[in-house]
């Protein structure tokens, strides 16, 4: 299983892009899962009420052709799903190297997850382009 995540509270280019080509690494058989960060993370973590409501996050990104599934990211965080799910990749978008929080990145290493970056076509995921 190939594993994104993100919040994808105003679904723009850049995350199509970056859903699209994380979904790339699915070997035969294989499903890419996207867990989608709760309205409460992103009132705690961004300090602002989110724009869409999860609920309707949930159903958008999982009406693209490119991902097979989708859950929301519970409050014990993204290191917690990849524990539990334990993808063989965790995929993120360019904006997160360098800065990929430490207990994602230790739990991808206690399960053995690579951790992979895609590249993007113009801008970083979390820019809208105008």
């Amino acid at each position: 299983m190939i594993l994104g995540s993100g919040c994808f509270d105003g679904l723009h280019y850049g995350h199509v892009w970056y859903l699209q080509q994380s979904s790339l690494l699915r070997g035969r058989d294989e499903q890419f899962v996207v867990a989608i960060a709760t309205d409460d993370y992103i009132r705690r973590r961004k300090g602002r009420e989110p724009h869409w409501p999860e609920r309707d996050r949930l159903q958008t990104v999982w009406a693209l052709r490119c991902v097979d599934n989708v859950l929301l990211d519970p409050d014990e965080g993204t290191a917690h799903v990849i524990r539990k799910l334990r993808p063989r990749i965790f995929v993120k978008g360019p904006d997160w190297r360098d800065r990929l929080p430490a207990e994602v990145t230790m739990a991808c290493a206690d399960v053995g997850a690579l951790i992979r970056f895609t590249e993007t076509e113009h801008a970083h995921t979390s820019q809208v382009r105008a």
